[in-house]
């Protein structure tokens, strides 16, 4: 550039002096007006020339690039062998290293013991017929290659109905660098058999272990390593119903026949299930009827104090919790533990089954008792005497029970008893019909014409009746005593005297804090059901 320049000045030296020379034009004006056009034009030439130069370079090294990087391609196809184990020894086993990571628990099927997972594997390990030298290619240090290029570790999931091949993608790429390392991210979505135990429903916590190993490649040729212990929960989801609580990844053999070892590695879930679905669905109502029930049995039912139709309420609340029962078939149904020697055993009884039983068998004992007591009031209204009271009963008939007050209007000495009065004399009188007088008011004959005179009325109408006899008031009054006694009899046949009052009424205050605490006590043992269960 620099000689083609010197070379257009010379030139133009040549053109000005011809010019001047001839007499056209100026010298300095020709001069400045040259220079200025042709280093104008040399300036842009030179830009252009210069712009193609640098694009030309730029063009030129990617194409070295792209040809550096498709020749390495080329000898990673050429050396990678997709059936072949990358060995260099063939005692050497290949190692496998594995880190996994978890999407979400989709789902655990409490009736077959199959939960439904989601996440992935990161797994790498080295092709030793895959390295080359950085150099020779354009100083590049890695790149992607697609799956099927090369060999893949055969990861199989045990005990798995479905996915138990991890899928590889037949357009999956994976990354390799210059050592050989090939890394390579494998999606997981199976269902996977799971043993559980329910004994601690609806509290419990599940751990459930998933295997994976080669299915083909025995510990000495394959060997798998587990790079984290923990599971990657980035990207986690928790379900509705199950928290994870720990996930952890660990190695592990697997002993078969012959004494073939198999290099496995092992995924611990721990789940925990949320409870507060069935306490506030199931046991929240549960109790709530069974109170209900107790403070029913243990009430009057109407105005006179008397109980009546107990058995019916008892049975309708033992209904109502049958029917309540029908919430967990399903959840119960399946209760015990996949374990041979604990098939058939009450030892894993869900803990809401033994919450739920108890509270039937506290409603029926309390139906038993209210029974009892419908009894004992019969009893006392045939025996209305306090030696009617059974001995054992007899001190809750006290004015004072453990240092209570009674109220006077209950207070009743031992060994009184309500006496009929004989002080009131009667006496019976018999009246017929020849001890009245009867005496005409009214005339026999009438004068019609007397009766439109103004006269006074005649002696034998006004004058008053004669007085009434003492012995028919005494009558009335005997009539009446015998009436009000006959009431009060008919009273007292239905009425309990007031010592038996107290004594029932007791009993039914000690029973219903009996059952009160039974239940209260339940709940709370199924609240803390580490402490005893």
């Amino acid at each position: 550039m620099r000689l083609e320049y010197v070379i257009t000045q010379s030139f133009l030296q040549i053109i000005v002096a011809q010019l001047t020379h001839s007499g056209f034009a100026s010298e300095k004006w020709i001069g400045s007006k040259q220079n200025e056009a042709v280093f104008n034009k040399f300036e842009k030439r030179s830009m252009l020339a210069n712009g193609q130069n640098n694009g030309d370079e730029d063009h030129s090294m990617e194409r070295k690039i792209a040809h550096a990087h498709t020749r390495l391609l080329n000898q990673i196809k050429t050396a990678a062998l997709p059936f072949q184990r990358p060995i260099l020894n063939l005692h050497t086993p290949t190692e496998i290293h594995v880190r996994a990571a978890l999407y979400q628990i989709f789902d655990l099927d409490q009736r077959n013991n199959i939960p439904t997972i989601s996440g992935y594997f990161h797994v790498w390990w080295i092709d030793p017929s895959l390295r080359w030298n950085a150099s020779e290619f354009n100083n590049i240090t890695r790149t992607f290659i697609p799956s099927k290029w090369f060999w893949k570790p055969e990861l199989y999931l045990y005990h798995s109905i479905q996915g138990r091949i991890l899928d590889y993608a037949p357009d999956a790429v994976a990354e390799i660098n210059i050592s050989g390392r090939l890394r390579l991210f494998i999606p997981i979505t199976a269902r996977v058999l799971c043993s559980r135990n329910i004994k601690y429903f609806p509290f419990d916590m599940q751990n459930c272990t998933f295997a994976c190993g080669s299915w083909s490649y025995q510990y000495e040729y394959v060997s798998l390593i587990v790079d984290q212990r923990e599971v990657f929960l980035d990207d986690f989801y928790d379900s509705q119903e199950w928290l994870l609580e720990n996930a952890t990844v660990h190695n592990g053999t697997v002993n078969y026949i012959e004494h073939e070892s198999f290099s496995t590695i092992y995924m611990n879930l721990i789940l925990r299930r949320q409870s507060f679905y069935y306490v506030f669905n199931f046991v929240f109502p549960t109790t709530l009827v069974s109170l209900v029930a107790v403070i029913g049995f243990h009430s009057p039912i109407n105005a006179t104090g008397r109980h009546e139709s107990k058995f019916r309420l008892g049975i309708m609340t033992l209904l109502s919790m049958s029917v309540m029962l029908l919430m967990l078939i399903d959840e119960l149904k399946f209760a015990l533990e996949s374990i041979p020697e604990q098939k058939g055993s009450f030892y894993d009884v869900p803990l809401l089954a033994v919450f739920h039983m108890i509270q039937m068998l506290i409603i029926s004992v309390a139906t038993c008792t209210s029974s009892i007591f419908v009894y004992l009031e019969k009893y006392a209204l045939r025996n209305q005497y306090i030696e009617a009271i059974p001995w054992w009963l007899r001190f809750l008939s006290a004015k004072r029970l453990f240092c209570c007050y009674v109220p006077k209007k209950f207070r009743i000495g031992g060994g009184e008893d309500i006496k009929r009065n004989h002080d009131v004399t009667t006496r019976f009188v018999g009246s017929t019909s020849d001890s009245f007088t009867f005496r005409d008011i009214i005339p026999v004959e009438v004068n019609v014409m007397e009766c439109h005179q103004e006269t006074a009325i005649s002696e034998a109408v006004t004058d008053a009746p004669p007085p009434i006899n003492t012995q028919r008031i005494e009558l009335l009054v005997n009539l009446m005593r015998e009436l009000l006694q006959m009431k009060e009899e008919a009273q007292r046949k239905h009425c309990l005297p007031t010592y038996w009052k107290r004594v029932i009424r007791r009993l039914e205050n000690i029973s219903l804090a009996t059952y009160f605490f039974l239940i209260i006590t339940n709940v709370a043992m199924f609240m803390c059901h580490e402490l005893w269960y």
